[in-house]
């Protein structure tokens, strides 16, 4: 793939440059100049048909020829979404090697495997390359090298039952290369680094239905594109999408699926799928706002993972969302972007800012520290490098490549301190280094590296949860906002919605910002009660709010001390194709409001929603809640923290969505039937003892 490497390779040359003072050789490796690349995206016949109609230059697309090498395409239809199910009722991505990627097993499976972690109704499904044409799968990806097929890296966009790239039309047929005859080829090549993780997902995005970031319809508002800098054989990888006629149309064979629908998700400068600057032109895009430049990023991003979710999982009852967290600060286009909760703390910038790396949450770092206080385990480049012995006084680290991490002020080779050196760099006399920290530094890195190399201890996850996540699904919730957990505010009765919202600048006034609300009302049925709760770090003024929201309300503080708000709706108003989408405008009064969370009630009223506390507990408890008679009543009791009930008569409570003689429809009531108030459910520990004597 042809997209991301952008960065400096440090290869090993016969260059050699003398640096030596004392006894011994000391050489540094030159590093050449980087490449910039880009990739093929192959597309089926009827999609070209069907873009050039819409006024789309296709003449230099490539297309994606189905049942390539057959007689006919035996009565195939192209399909553009994958459909197959696991075991697990997740949808099935199958993959397996050819021969010619067989040395890259490992990096396929680690680039598939962490896809699976983020995709959530998706999964990976390796094939063994025994099993590549006996396996069950009627659709798969099979990825090849180019020593085997043609050069460059690409695949083909979305399901396309046996296509190969049309690298070679007598021999062409995928069943030649041992896979059966529907699967699909990924083609892979060094000079596109086809066999890290970045190249690796983003092919496999384009085998699930994505396009570049660069395409999006909306792109003009924050990249200018420079064609008269790309060669025009690269012109349709930079091509703006039309905009999809009916963005609701849930014919997921219209081809209208193959323009640009809105997801509701905001343009991404750092995503998978978002070329370099420098990709196929000098430059070939900038920033609009100030002409500035990026370079090149990692593998998939929370956006990008959102995405995936909304077009394969939104319509699935059963999917578990992932929590996110809101990042702090926006990103070089402006856009406030969310980071999934258990990226915190991982050595991947998710946030602009890199505040999902220390000051979202205090990390932990991996193992033990060493006997000087340096880390156990340092990144350095993103490769692993392990504590394996102490070199001239400080710690020397072997790295995941097979080279090292040591200090060489003692070596008297004209150094005076780190290098990033050879496999067989213990050697107290000969160093062939590829980059230096020229201070003698305790640790490797608390200093800034000749060329640039990003440096850091490796993380093991948050130390504390010390900040707010959450952990979704359909019918239980969790809050934390330190190391003990607490209730939900709406545990067992809502449904977690946070991830719908997306969070953008306004222009009204320099601390305004805009906030949409999309999600999919399918599941709730006819229960559902038209109510949205959003809670902020921090208390917001709200400008304005546009339809088929009515307004949007103060409700105080919710239990984890956040300033909850409540929308209402426009009476009677009903929501196009069962789904909630609405924008609003906010004011920041103190700080930075972040959105904590956003819920949506489908099964109970009002005070239901909001008092999940029905009464105080005085000591160590909490309230445990089920939902009986087919969720329309919730019933609540008092636990002390030993399992045992809270001592005082009245410790259970219920809230009904219907009226009858006992209840009003969205009203606490106790045990005994009254309308909670000032009753206590104690679990203190003087009444535990007093209990406990009278047992």
């Amino acid at each position: 793939m042809k997209l991301f490497h952008c960065f400096t390779l440090y290869l090993s040359v016969e260059s050699k440059k003398n640096k030596n003072k004392g006894k011994g050789s000391v050489i540094q490796a030159e590093t050449p100049q980087p490449e910039k690349f880009v990739d093929d995206i192959l597309y089926t016949r009827r999609v070209l048909d069907e873009l050039a109609a819409s006024g789309v230059d296709v003449s230099n697309y490539k297309e994606a020829v189905l049942m390539q090498g057959k007689d006919g395409a035996r009565g195939i239809q192209h399909v553009f979404r994958w459909h197959e199910l696991t075991e697990n009722d997740k949808i099935a991505i199958p993959y397996s090697y050819h021969s010619s990627v067989l040395e890259y097993q490992s990096e396929i499976d680690a680039a598939m495997a962490a896809m699976s972690i983020d995709l959530g109704c998706m999964e990976m499904v390796k094939v063994p390359y025994d099993e590549l044409a006996t396996n069950p799968w009627t659709n798969g990806l099979l990825f090849t090298w180019a020593t085997e097929t043609v050069d460059g890296c690409f695949s083909a966009l979305g399901v396309a039952p046996g296509s190969t790239g049309d690298w070679d039309k007598n021999h062409g047929d995928i069943e030649t290369l041992g896979a059966k005859p529907e699967w699909q080829v990924i083609n892979l090549d060094s000079y596109c680094q086809g066999s890290s993780k970045e190249t690796l997902q983003h092919e496999v995005m384009h085998a699930i239905g994505f396009r570049h970031e660069h395409q999006r319809a909306d792109r003009d508002e924050y990249i200018t594109v420079h064609y008269e800098t790309i060669e025009e054989d690269w012109h349709g990888q930079f091509d703006k999408l039309p905009y999809s006629s009916d963005g609701n149309n849930k014919e997921w064979d219209d081809v209208k699926k193959w323009f640009w629908e809105d997801s509701g998700h905001p343009f991404e400068l750092g995503s998978v799928m978002t070329y370099c600057s420098d990709c196929s032109g000098s430059p070939a895009m900038t920033l609009k706002a100030d002409g500035s430049k990026w370079g090149s990023h990692g593998g998939i991003t929370t956006t990008d993972a959102l995405q995936v979710q909304w077009l394969y999982c939104r319509d699935r009852s059963e999917y578990e969302y992932k929590s996110t967290l809101a990042c702090p600060t926006a990103d070089r286009t402006g856009q406030m972007l969310q980071v999934f909760s258990d990226r915190l703390c991982d050595n991947v910038k998710d946030c602009y800012g890199g505040e999902d790396e220390g000051s979202m949450g205090e990390c932990k770092p991996f193992g033990e520290v060493t006997q000087n206080g340096c880390c156990q385990v340092i990144m350095f480049d993103g490769q692993e490098c392990v504590y394996d012995r102490q070199f001239m006084g400080k710690d020397g680290y072997l790295c995941a490549n097979g080279r090292t991490l040591k200090n060489v002020k003692k070596m008297n080779v004209g150094l005076e301190g780190w290098v990033y050196a050879d496999a067989d760099a213990w050697s107290e006399t000969d160093i062939w280094y590829y980059e230096e920290l020229d201070q003698d530094t305790t640790c490797p890195n608390d200093g800034e590296w000749s060329l640039g190399a990003k440096i850091e201890c490796k993380l093991d996850g948050l130390l504390h949860q010390t900040t707010t996540t959450t952990t979704t699904s359909i019918t239980s919730t969790t809050h934390s906002t330190s190391t003990t957990s607490t209730v939900a505010p709406f545990e067992n009765t809502c449904r977690d919605v946070t991830t719908g919202i997306t969070r953008t600048n306004s222009w009204t006034c320099r601390d305004c910002y805009n906030l949409r609300v999309n999600f999919n009302l399918e599941s709730f049925a006819d229960n559902w009660i038209p109510h949205v709760y959003i809670s902020f770090s921090e208390e917001t003024a709200v400008v304005k709010v546009a339809g088929p929201a009515a307004a949007i309300d103060y409700e105080g503080l919710d239990r984890n001390g956040d300033h909850m708000y409540k929308v209402t709706f426009l009476a009677g108003h009903e929501f196009g194709d069962n789904r909630i989408d609405f924008n609003a405008e906010f004011r920041e009064l103190a700080g930075q409001p972040l959105v904590s969370w956003a819920w949506t009630c489908p099964l109970v009223a009002n005070q239901c929603d909001e008092v999940m506390n029905p009464f105080e507990i005085l000591g160590d408890g909490s309230w445990s809640c089920s939902q009986k008679r087919s969720g329309r009543t919730t019933s609540c009791k008092a636990v002390c923290a030993d399992g045992k009930n809270a001592y005082n008569k009245n410790t259970k409570a219920r809230c009904n969505t219907y009226t009858n003689n006992n209840s009003v429809a969205g009203k606490w009531v106790s045990r005994s039937g009254g309308l909670v108030s000032s009753v206590k459910a104690d679990c203190r520990l003087d009444t535990l003892a007093r209990r406990q004597g009278k047992v």
